[in-house]
């Protein structure tokens, strides 16, 4: 069941070998947008026929995962997003109670979603990836330079129009061009406004409206993800209700991966 599998690319380069190597009775794409969980169903019957597919469009920051058939269910989650939920400067990451609440809503069941709903001997897996700090240039602008990349960006902004009931922003008057921020050391994923916009967002802190400006021209750097430390991943699990059993590190440190069990 992996969460927000994404376009084509991404399901050939993530998903794909990923299922080679868990061997699943089942397959589940979860996302929000149905069009890509189509797709990826699409790619994984045409790559593994043998197994069964399922395209649920769900936004798993708001509902509840599908309950599988089979007794023991395992999460695919690349936690970047967790990197992206509202954060304020005073609290640590595993402190954040959008991540906890996120997490928390993961190990949770949808109810009537299957025969195995409710049952006390349902075992909910999690295999969750997190990446680190990187240094080389060239690599981390050239992966976000290429068609695919740059349609993935601007649909983040359909995103935010949603996620901040913004009903009048218009998301497609933007470009995208992913840009290295020598000061800080990363890819800045810089969008350029096309027209002037006035609309009103949804502050989840404040719980008011606020009305936002955007003048043709205007340039907006999308803030970069938290990326968490193992331990502190590790203790934001423990928090939300799920019990860390491994951890470990790619070879290049690159990424850090977690296996966790729901209580």
């Amino acid at each position: 069941m992996p969460l927000g599998p994404g376009p084509e690319w991404s399901v050939q380069k993530n998903t794909i070998p990923s299922l080679k190597t868990l061997e699943p009775s089942e397959y589940f794409a979860v996302d929000i947008e149905l069009e890509f969980t189509r797709e990826a169903c699409r790619i994984v019957s045409q790559e593994l026929p043998h197994i069964p597919v399922q395209s649920v469009a769900v936004d798993f920051h708001a509902q509840h995962l599908p309950n599988p058939k089979s007794a023991t269910s395992l999460i695919w989650y690349p936690g970047s997003t967790l990197g992206n939920l509202p954060s304020k400067s005073d609290k640590t990451f595993s402190d954040n109670q959008f991540i906890t609440n996120h997490l928390e809503r993961l190990r949770s069941f949808q109810a009537g979603s299957s025969s195995n709903s409710g049952k006390s001997d349902a075992q909910r897996y999690l295999v969750l990836l997190m990446d680190s700090y990187k240094h080389d240039k060239a690599s981390m602008v050239n992966l976000y330079a290429s068609p695919e990349a740059e349609g993935c960006f601007l649909s983040i902004l359909h995103k935010l129009k949603r996620d901040l009931k913004a009903s009048s922003f218009n998301p497609d008057a933007f470009t995208y061009c992913p840009c290295w921020n020598e000061k800080s050391s990363v890819v800045e994923h810089q969008f350029t406004a096309l027209e002037n916009q006035e609309f009103s967002i949804f502050d989840c802190f404040t719980e008011r409206e606020a009305t936002i400006q955007v003048s043709k021209g205007d340039r907006y750097s999308l803030a970069n993800s938290i990326k968490p430390s193992c331990e502190d991943m590790r203790d934001a699990l423990s928090r939300s209700g799920w019990e860390p059993l491994k951890s470990s590190w790619d070879t290049e440190r690159q990424f850090h991966i977690h296996l966790a069990r729901s209580h």
